[in-house]
């Protein structure tokens, strides 16, 4: 069961071979660091979830930069399960 704050927030699916994971990734981060609920922004969850998003980020732009191959660019699909 998702939390009070979790629950305003939408599902984040990844795909490493998509190249909108970048742009979504980063849109969601944004979501999370712009929350303006009091009692969200400042809780162990929320915070969690913003550092290991933008941790991941970094790793996936900075460190695997030349080893990550992009296959498709599609957005809409990452907006539906995760088993498309």
């Amino acid at each position: 069961m998702k939390s009070y704050c979790m629950a305003h927030m939408p599902d984040l699916y990844l795909d490493v071979h998509n190249a909108c994971v970048m742009h979504n990734m980063r849109t969601y981060i944004s979501l999370v660091e712009g929350l303006r609920d009091r009692r969200c922004t400042y809780t162990r969850e929320v915070m969690k979830l913003g550092y290991t998003l933008r941790q991941l980020f970094i790793f996936m732009s900075e460190k695997c930069r030349g080893d990550l191959v992009f296959t498709i660019y599609d957005c809409a699909v990452l907006e539906r399960y995760p088993g498309y």
